[in-house]
C-alpha cells in the first residue's frame, strides 16, 4: 500500500514511513541524551562555586574551624578549575 505526500509530491510505502517514526524517536532520544548531559555538566561546573559562595555568607566569622576552612580551600580551587 502507498502512501501519497502531497508536501513532497511522491508515494511513500508504510514500511518507509515505520522507519522513518523510528529514526525520529532514535533522534530525539539522541536529543533527550545531549539535553541531560548539559544539564549534568551545567550542575557539576557551577556546585562548587555555589557551594564556596554559600559557606562564605552563612558561616559566620566565629564559627569557622579548621576543617571549615580547609574545605572553602579546596572549593575555592575546585570552583576555579570547573568554573
Amino acid at each position: 500500500m502507498l502512501l501519497h505526500c502531497p508536501m513532497l509530491g511522491k508515494a511513500f510505502s508504510r514500511h518507509m514511513i515505520v522507519f522513518t517514526d523510528a529514526l525520529i524517536a532514535i533522534l530525539t532520544n539522541g536529543v533527550c541524551v545531549v539535553a541531560v548531559a548539559v544539564v549534568v555538566a551545567f550542575f557539576i561546573c557551577w556546585a562548587p562555586f555555589h557551594a564556596q559562595r554559600l559557606m562564605t555568607v552563612y558561616i559566620r566569622e566565629d564559627q569557622w574551624t579548621p576543617l571549615w576552612l580547609e574545605l572553602q580551600s579546596h572549593l575555592f580551587y575546585i570552583s576555579g578549575i570547573v568554573f
